[in-house]
Parts: structure tokens; C-alpha cells; sequence
């Protein structure tokens, strides 16, 4: 049998039900972290898979529902705070539990295949803004899209930009940004844009984690076993269908 330890962790108001187990088998050595809000249907489920291997400093966040951005709506994305603290509570609690870790990797999966869901970090960083990562966590762009950064930030690339959304007058509404309106911007600046913008990777140094007040008095507190014993007994098929629902992939009670 795998091992297994689940966890109920409270931070800042919010309770975590927190899983933790091999990713592959006990010799693996990778260990797979998962976190869903007990507030509601997961909003979002993240997961960050870590290696004991003291050697092995690096770190993949990742989310079941989110993901990185995708499937959450776009308001509460945008400004949702349980969201923003969820995710620094998660890497908190994976740096008290594997101190080695030195940075993390994230993946901003904007895209999902639905033609009216708006792409949320690709827009921003079209429009030469942060991306969400960037901006809420302080994450920094990795060297495989620094290049593109680089290019969209330009004062003459965002100049450009302002004349061609001259052409689109519903681009002023984020709904708009679905991924086949955001291609035909990013295609009159660069037939090649529009891939780079998906999928972006972006890192976070565990000093910057530290930074933040999760890790600070009043952050993250593991609750006591008794109190994880009762919620356990009294929500444990709910907890199963929060589990199960958010691995298959639904959101707000709806498959996506």
C-alpha cells in the first residue's frame, strides 16, 4: 500500500484539506502535494509535485481545475483573493516540508478549447502588462519566453498594438479575448506570436515564497488531529466528490 498523509492546514481564514503521496511508487522519490479549499466545490485544486531527493531543488506547480488559469472565471482569476492565497499557502507549506527546494515551475496554461473563453495571461502579456503570476506572485518569465516579453514591452510593439485594436472597438472588453479574437491580434504583429503566448513558463525562487505572510506568525497552522478526525468523519464523502470532480476536471459543479 502507498503511503499516504492527509492534512487539514489554516491559513489566514481559509481551510485546506491538504493530500499528500508517492507520484509514482515509494522508490520514486516524487511526492505529489494536493490542496482543495473546504469552503466550496474546488476552487481552484492545486497540486505541486516535489522530490525528496534533497538533490533535486526544483519543484512543478500545477492545478487540477486551474491552471494554471484556464477553467477558473475570469473575475475570480482576476480578483479573488482566496485564490491568490490558496496557491501561497500551498507553497508554503511544500517549503516546510521540503526546505531544499530552491524554486518552483509553473506552466500558465491559458488556453483551453473553448472558442468564447477569454485567454487571460496571453491578453495581458499582448497588451504589455504582467502576466498573472507575474504580477500577484511576483513569479519571474523563465529564459524560454523572455525573448517575446522583451518584444511586447516595446514602447513601438505597443504602438502597433494600439493601431490595430483600432479595428476591434469590443477588444475593450475582456470577454472579448477569446483565443480566436486574441490570434488575429497577435497575427498582425507576428504569425508566430500567438503560440508563444500560450503555455508560458515562469518561475518562483523560494526566497520569494518566504516573503510571503503566509510564513509569518498567524500563517500557516496545521490543525489537530482531533479536528481532521471529525471533519473527516462528518464531510468524508463530500471530501471524496471534491477530490474526485476536481480531477476529472469540473468547475463550479460543471464538467469543462
Amino acid at each position: 500500500m502507498l503511503y499516504m498523509s492527509k492534512t487539514l492546514i489554516e491559513s489566514h481564514g481559509y481551510t485546506f484539506y491538504v493530500e499528500e503521496s508517492p507520484l509514482y511508487d515509494e522508490t520514486s522519490g516524487e511526492i505529489c502535494i494536493e490542496f482543495l479549499s473546504l469552503k466550496k466545490q474546488p476552487y481552484p485544486c492545486i497540486r505541486i509535485i516535489v522530490s525528496k531527493n534533497p538533490k533535486k531543488t526544483s519543484a512543478e506547480l500545477q492545478s487540477l481545475n486551474y491552471y494554471a488559469s484556464c477553467s477558473i472565471k475570469e473575475k475570480m482569476l482576476e480578483n479573488h483573493e482566496g485564490t491568490i492565497q490558496m496557491i501561497k499557502t500551498a507553497l508554503a507549506y511544500m517549503l516546510t516540508r521540503y526546505p531544499h527546494v530552491a524554486q518552483v515551475g509553473i506552466q500558465d496554461e491559458t488556453f483551453i478549447n473553448i472558442p468564447t473563453k477569454p485567454l487571460i495571461t496571453s491578453r495581458r502579456l499582448l497588451l504589455g502588462q504582467q502576466g498573472w503570476y507575474e504580477e500577484y506572485l511576483g513569479a519571474h518569465p523563465s529564459a524560454r519566453i523572455e525573448t517575446t516579453l522583451e518584444f511586447l514591452r516595446q514602447p513601438k510593439t505597443q504602438t502597433q498594438l494600439h493601431e490595430i485594436l483600432l479595428k476591434f472597438p469590443d477588444a475593450q472588453d475582456k470577454t472579448w479575448w477569446s483565443p480566436k479574437n486574441l490570434k488575429r491580434v497577435a497575427d498582425e504583429l507576428d504569425r508566430t506570436l500567438f503560440q508563444r503566448l500560450l503555455g508560458t513558463t515562469w518561475t518562483l525562487s523560494a526566497k520569494t515564497i518566504n516573503s510571503w505572510s503566509a510564513l509569518c506568525g498567524g500563517g500557516v497552522v496545521k490543525l489537530p488531529q482531533i479536528a481532521f478526525d471529525d471533519l473527516i468523519q462528518k464531510q468524508s464523502q463530500r471530501l471524496k466528490t471534491i477530490v474526485r470532480k476536481a480531477r476529472l476536471g469540473y468547475v463550479n459543479g460543471h464538467q469543462i
